[in-house]
């Protein structure tokens, strides 16, 4: 009777040790009184049986994962892509699929990722070359740290996963870098406006404009002073925004530092540009002038002298009896208009008008008005007062008197000059 037991248990035992091992095969699944095996998990962990044998060839093969799946952001349009890049494997791909999400991507929990892309044209990567593929439009947060990482599944049916990359919003250039801005003068209010152009950085909620003596930032972003601007027109990432502020009042002759604060949609966060330097250009201010008088009596001629400073100026000289300012100026008599290429930056510049007619006993204002920009800017140089009675008599040379001197070579000569130095 013990020995029948020992056998009965024996048989019991070797059923269950049977069971164990072609559990994993599928076999078990038919028999479901014997399928809950305890130890089925000691046999199951054996390499032997964890995989398809596709997979377990592949591996025998030292056929590696891969390991160099790269990952970058996109913005096309509003809407937010994935750039990859990965190395094509040597085996027959039959498709691709991407995956994406907010924990790490691997074999185990793949499927728990969203989905980016699928790609089952095996013929549009070359094994052994670097594939390179943009997703699917994908929805993300702001400040949110992604993985992506790629199934691939070969024709033989056996799948891997690759390593995954990580991306986060931030890696968007989300600060503007290309801010311009030019000053418009504004003839109506006679103040001036800043027309600002940039390129749109995310998905923006609202902008605000501030400038500043200093270069503003996150930190001092509130000691500028603030500039009201119209509501602008939705625009897409990476579209060029053009807005002119309303008017203000700035002082002649100092740099300012203007910047855009953009803020989110979402009202997350809010970064503020690279500045950009605007001004208004104080215009001459050394102005200087004197009067000649002519042989012909009422007729003087009127010398100005000013320091030139920059090339893309135009000139035009005005005299009147009263000041000369910003209103009053085209109300002038003009006297000269200088063209921008006759005048040489960086030095004294000097010009005698032609003759005028001035009263005696009267004072005479003279300005010159800068004006660059194609007119749109222009500023007054400091006026100077002249009388007649401090003009100055300029006397005729009288004794001119040249020597012709040869030269070796046929034709040749000098001329030796000489005349007495008249006053004025």
């Amino acid at each position: 009777g013990g020995v029948s037991v020992q056998r009965m248990v024996f048989a019991t035992v070797m059923v269950f040790v049977f069971a164990a091992i072609i559990a994993p095969v599928g076999i078990l699944d038919k028999f479901p009184f014997i399928s809950w095996v305890p130890w089925r998990s000691l046999f199951w962990s054996s390499s032997l049986f964890s995989t398809p044998h596709s997979i377990v060839k592949r591996h025998e093969n030292n056929i590696q994962r891969i390991t160099d799946l790269t990952c970058n952001l996109k913005i096309s349009e509003g809407f937010y892509q994935l750039q990859l890049s990965w190395t094509v494997p040597q085996d027959s791909v039959s498709f691709y699929e991407v995956r994406f999400g907010s924990h790490d991507l691997y074999e185990e929990n793949f499927q728990t990722g969203i989905l980016a892309a699928t790609y089952t044209d095996a013929k549009l990567f070359q094994a052994g070359q670097l594939a390179s593929v943009l997703t699917d439009n994908i929805s993300i947060s702001i400040l949110t740290s992604y993985f992506v990482a790629v199934k691939i599944c070969y024709t033989d049916g056996a799948c891997e996963v690759t390593n995954s990359c990580q991306f986060m919003f931030e890696d968007i250039p989300e600060r503007i870098k290309d801010l311009t801005c030019k000053v418009i003068h504004n003839e109506k209010t006679k103040q001036q406006q800043l027309m600002l152009t940039w390129t749109v950085p995310f998905d923006v909620g609202g902008y605000q404009v501030r400038y500043s003596r200093n270069v503003l930032s996150n930190i001092n972003w509130v000691s500028g002073t603030q500039v009201m601007i119209p509501e602008p027109q939705h625009l897409f990432p990476g579209d060029q925004a053009s807005i002119t502020t309303v008017p203000f009042s700035i002082s002649r002759g100092i740099h300012y530092y203007a910047a855009v604060r953009a803020t989110h949609a979402e009202g997350v966060s809010s970064v503020v540009s690279y500045p950009c330097i605007f001004g208004i250009d104080a215009g001459i201010t050394d102005l200087s002038v004197r009067l000649l008088r002519t042989d012909i009596v009422g007729l003087y001629q009127v010398v100005l002298m000013w320091h030139a400073t920059n090339t893309e100026h135009s000139y035009e000289v005005r005299l009147a009896t009263w000041s000369l300012t910003e209103d009053s100026f085209m109300q002038g008599q003009l006297i000269k208009s200088i063209t921008v290429a006759s005048v040489i930056c960086w030095r004294n510049y000097q010009f005698i008008s032609e003759p005028v007619n001035l009263l005696d006993n009267t004072e005479y204002y003279v300005a010159v008005k800068s004006s660059w920009d194609q007119g749109l800017s222009s500023a007054i140089s400091n006026t100077v007062v002249l009388n007649v009675e401090n003009a100055i008599a300029v006397e005729r040379v009288t004794d001119f008197s040249f020597v012709l001197i040869p030269q070796p070579g046929v034709g040749l000569y000098q001329l030796s000059l000489k005349w007495a130095i008249p006053k004025g």
